[in-house]
């Protein structure tokens, strides 16, 4: 990972910090990870310190550890000193790009501290260095001077980041809300709360202005991903139906025989389609499958990624080896995967090495849509929702229970005709699924 987007400070400004502790969250692409203290001292904060929501890279000075009798200003100073000497004898080291952004927002390159490597100058830091402008500029004009260091550590005791971005999609001003958390920190429950609640001091913030959300780090991933998808791949989509009153009955059966700690464990629909899959995927590993510039890489694993609907955006935890795993492994693992993601705790592990994925949008009430393979994956099966329909059936209509599928493929490593044989494969599990599951 060369950068990442910062969440939060676990530790407050000026807080003494021991080595082990969990110093801060930082996001990557598609996890948020606690991340460890392997020093001490006292907490302190310094003018390029990040916001929650900035991005920062790998290498770069986030803050500062001070030993007991140390002072902010002395270690600071110490390091400007050498900077300024630098700097005399060679212009800020900046690339086009970040010359030309300067020149835009009117910075000065010699005020700005680069945090690219060898310390070179990065578009994000001119932008930062113009923020801090802004924000300087802003406060000389008021009677109440409130430092960034202020701001930043106020936001972090007041409230915590998915309580920012809840109070700010529903219009809720989280300023107003007495927290429940440590230090009367502000969570998601206080804002959901005072959402369901009507707080008028809390809604009377709502206004019908436009508003524009910051890109997280998790949503300018999925943005990349989708983009790359869409352009380098020869996608295609093949739609078909299946039988799944047997799949449904069968289901049905084991809710009705789980009890105590089985109920918990009962496979939802989606465990029963990573199982199939994987049978399916076994029969037909063309689709299991990714292309590589040295050639077509078929993968020796079937590791089934799940496409999973989270505040923090689309996240896809991966359940390893599923082809060698019982259906009730399955729905342990998954269902395990499945709440690390919606709570924001996936591993770096969790959403690596998928070779198939599946998005079930059939809870939302959709039969058919184009999935985006999720690179450099070949396919992706979208599943749609289990209706009933008439079929007709030795000479009359009864009742089944139908679904739609979609699944988009990549052409360049494999046919239609082979892509339609997987999903020819996939029906017929689904249909009868007893024979298989008994393995």
């Amino acid at each position: 990972m060369d950068e990442g987007t910062f969440a939060e400070w676990l530790i407050p400004a000026g807080g003494q910090v021991k080595k082990g502790d969990m110093l801060f969250v930082l996001e990557g692409d598609k996890a948020a990870q606690e991340i460890e203290s392997f020093d001490e001292g006292t907490l302190h904060l310094i003018a390029t310190s990040p916001r929650p929501g900035e991005v920062v890279k790998v290498g770069q000075v986030l803050a500062l550890l001070l030993a007991p009798g140390e002072s902010g200003e002395q270690v600071q100073s110490g390091t400007k000193t050498d900077r300024s000497q630098e700097s005399r004898l060679t212009d800020p080291p900046a690339g086009p790009a970040s010359r030309r952004l300067a020149r835009e927002l009117r910075v000065d390159l010699e005020t700005v501290e680069g945090s690219g490597v060898g310390g070179r100058i990065t578009p994000e830091d001119v932008e930062r260095a113009s923020q801090r402008s802004s924000v300087k500029s802003s406060s000389a004009s008021t009677s109440t001077r409130t430092s960034s260091h202020d701001l930043v550590a106020t936001d972090q005791k007041r409230a915590t980041p998915r309580a920012r971005r809840r109070a700010d999609s529903i219009g809720i001003d989280w300023r107003t809300l007495t927290g429940t958390g440590r230090n009367g920190r502000i969570r998601e429950v206080d804002v959901i709360k005072a959402e369901s609640s009507g707080n008028d001091s809390a809604t009377k913030a709502r206004s019908t202005a436009d508003q524009v959300m910051a890109f997280t780090s998790n949503r300018r991933t999925i943005a990349r991903r989708m983009l790359e998808s869409h352009l380098e791949k020869a996608t295609v989509t093949l739609n078909t139906t299946a039988d799944m009153t047997n799949l449904v009955s069968l289901r049905e059966q084991f809710r009705q025989l789980a009890t105590g700690d089985l109920a918990s464990t009962v496979p939802s629909y989606n465990d029963f389609f990573v199982k199939l899959c994987a049978h399916a995927l076994s029969e037909h590993p063309q689709l299991n499958a990714a292309w590589e510039e040295s050639g077509i890489r078929i993968y020796g694993n079937i590791n089934i990624g799940i496409a999973v609907d989270t505040d923090q955006g689309l996240l896809v935890p991966v359940v390893r080896d599923v082809d060698r795993k019982s259906l009730r492994k399955i729905a342990v693992e998954s269902a395990e995967v499945i709440a690390r993601a919606r709570k924001g705790r996936l591993a770096s592990a969790d959403v690596q090495e998928g070779t198939f994925t599946i998005t079930n949008l059939g809870a939302l009430g959709i039969d058919t849509f184009t999935p985006v393979i999720n690179g450099p994956q070949c396919a992706i099966l979208g599943v749609g929702r289990i209706r009933k329909e008439p079929v007709w059936t030795d000479g009359q209509f009864v009742p089944r229970d139908i679904i739609s599928l979609s699944l988009t493929f990549d052409h360049r490593i494999v046919d239609g005709a082979p892509a339609a044989r997987f999903l020819k494969s996939l029906v017929q599990a689904l249909e009868s699924p007893a024979a298989i599951l008994i393995d």
